[in-house]
């Protein structure tokens, strides 16, 4: 997953995939893993306002939930300390 590291805008989408179970679970019930739905959260990020923009409105008009953020990320710093004891 590429984030820029400098300011820019994102979409977040929240989508299902499908997981079909295991055979051993239809045959016998309470074992192996039952089919189910597992969410996604999907990060698009865009530096060019232009693009977002039509993203935002493509997205808006087939009626998909999304959030649109503007984003600045912090910097982390670790300092290491030696000590003699």
């Amino acid at each position: 997953m590429n984030i820029p590291d400098e300011e820019h805008w994102a979409i977040i989408t929240v989508d299902r995939i499908y997981i079909p179970g295991d055979e051993r679970s239809r045959t016998n019930p309470g074992h192996g893993y039952p089919e189910h739905y597992e969410e996604t959260i999907n990060y698009r990020s865009f530096t060019s306002w232009t693009d977002f923009c039509n993203e935002v409105t493509q997205l808006t008009n087939r009626n998909k939930k999304f959030k649109a953020v503007s984003v600045k990320p912090l910097k982390v710093e670790t300092t290491v300390t030696v000590k003699m004891v």
